[in-house]
Parts: C-alpha cells; sequence; structure tokens
C-alpha cells in the first residue's frame, strides 16, 4: 500500500491529540459528577468509548503480540471512537441543537414506517418482476440464436433478483432507459406500457406517499418532545425581549 509521506505521522499526531482532549474531559466529568457519573447509559457508553480510544492508541501493537484476544478486542472496538464523537452532539450550541435533536429522533421514530416502506416496495417491484421474466422468457424460447435482443434480456431479466435490481436502477434513475425501453418493445407494447407505467406509480405516488409518512412522523416529534418545545419557547421568548 503507497502512503504520502507524512500523512501517517499528521494522522497519528492528530489521534493521539484528540485521545488526550478526550480523557482530560472524561476525568473533569468524574471528578463533577463522581458517582453519580455512572447513572446514565450515555456516561458510561463515552467512558468506556475513551478507554478504548486511550488503549488503542498509546499501546503499540507490536507489545500486544502475547495478548493476541486482547488485540482482537482492541481492533473489534475501534468504530467505538465514533460514536464517542457523536456522543459529543448532544452538547452542540443551543439553536443548532434543537434542529439536530429534532432530526435525529425523526429518523429515530421513521425506522418502522422505513421499513414498511420497503417491504411495500419489495412487494411491487416482485410483482412486476414475475410479469417481466415471464415475456422476457417466452420471448427468448422463440427467438432465433441470432436475435440480438436475447442477449439484452438475459443482462437485464435473466432472473428474479436481477429484473427486481433493473427496475429498481430504473426508480433510482441510473439505468440505461433507451436501451430498456426498445428491448421491452421489441418484447411486446403491452411490456412497455407496464414499464412507464410501474415507473410513474412508483416515482409519483409511492415515493411521494412514503416521503409525506417521514414528514409527519418528524412533526409529530416536533409536538410531542418536550425539550424542543421549551427550547423553542426560550428562543421565542429572547427574539421578543430583543
Amino acid at each position: 500500500k503507497i502512503q504520502q509521506p507524512g500523512r501517517l505521522e499528521w494522522f497519528t499526531a492528530f489521534e493521539k491529540a484528540f485521545a488526550v482532549i478526550f480523557s482530560v474531559e472524561m476525568a473533569l466529568r468524574l471528578l463533577a459528577h463522581e458517582g453519580g457519573y455512572f447513572l446514565s447509559l450515555w456516561n458510561t457508553g463515552d467512558l468506556c468509548a475513551v478507554l478504548f480510544t486511550v488503549l488503542s492508541t498509546f499501546i503499540p501493537n507490536r507489545t500486544l503480540t502475547i495478548m493476541n484476544n486482547a488485540m482482537v478486542v482492541l481492533r473489534f472496538v475501534r468504530p467505538e471512537r465514533l460514536l464517542l464523537v457523536v456522543s459529543y452532539l448532544r452538547f452542540a450550541p443551543q439553536r443548532g441543537g434543537v434542529h439536530l435533536r429534532l432530526l435525529v429522533l425523526a429518523c429515530k421514530t421513521s425506522i418502522g414506517a422505513l421499513c414498511w416502506a420497503t417491504v411495500l416496495l419489495i412487494c411491487l417491484l416482485l410483482l412486476s418482476s414475475i410479469v417481466f421474466v415471464q415475456g422476457a422468457t417466452t420471448y427468448v424460447d422463440d427467438a432465433s440464436p441470432s436475435d440480438p435482443f436475447v442477449e439484452d434480456l438475459r443482462e437485464h431479466f435473466r432472473s428474479m433478483p436481477m429484473t427486481m435490481l433493473t427496475l429498481f436502477v430504473c426508480l433510482l434513475g441510473e439505468a440505461d432507459f433507451k436501451g430498456i425501453i426498445n428491448v421491452l418493445r421489441k418484447v411486446g407494447q403491452w411490456y412497455l406500457v407496464l414499464f412507464i407505467a410501474l415507473l410513474l406509480f412508483l416515482t409519483l405516488s409511492v415515493s411521494n406517499v412514503i416521503a409525506g409518512v417521514f414528514v409527519a412522523d418528524a412533526i409529530d416529534v416536533a409536538k410531542r418532545d418536550r425539550e424542543i418545545n421549551m427550547r423553542a419557547q426560550m428562543m421565542e421568548a429572547r427574539q421578543n425581549m430583543e
């Protein structure tokens, strides 16, 4: 692996600097809260993340050759550094913290809607793929070996998973629409009409309905969250005083 000169040294220096900053901050919080610090799961997670970060930063891997199990654990928990950085988003400034909290809570409450939307999309793609695979199979069975469209059909509609992937890529707008339209027009006009109708339905109807559900969940979270309401009222009162 080729690396630029000095890149590893700068990265290591920043890594150690952040580890020291996190350690000092954690020590100050422990002194301030004492035993009450461990009553919060967030605080316990922060402490574990800081410990793993310090150990993996200041203990070289070559000194852990006789501790294979410990080294495996340290390498496994390296993503905890990202969680440590994310946890500090709780202390964002007040004006930006309201919006950040709203985004996080909206994403959290939309997980269920996202799962059901995924199930609905998979079902629609599955039912549509059955029709396209059947049409492609019929065309390939009746076509001559020299037919140039046979290879295109096998590329896009050779199986159910491949057909679903083709339709999903078309939904994202990243497919070769001209090639797929020419192939489906050769298979049959009704398949082309079904393909266009499916894309219009998924793009204009299903996607907008799903987006509306997510927006409604975000609005509902903003109304029910007490901290967001309190901060919004404080900001409004401060603006009125100014």
